[in-house]
C-alpha cells in the first residue's frame, strides 16, 4: 500500500474524530489492524 493511501487512511478516521476501536468496529475489523495499517506494517486487502 502507497503512504499516501496509508496517510488518508488515518486523515479520514480522524476527521470523523473516530479512534482506532471506534473505526474498527464501524468497519467491523479488529483494532489490533488499524493499528498495524496505519503505520504501513500491514497492507490491508481490498475486495470487489
Amino acid at each position: 500500500m502507497t503512504p499516501c493511501i496509508i496517510g488518508e487512511f488515518q486523515r479520514l478516521r480522524r476527521a470523523r474524530g473516530l479512534g482506532q476501536e471506534a473505526f474498527a468496529d464501524m468497519i467491523e475489523i479488529d483494532r489490533a489492524y488499524i493499528s498495524e495499517i496505519e503505520p504501513g506494517v500491514q497492507n490491508p486487502a481490498i475486495l470487489r
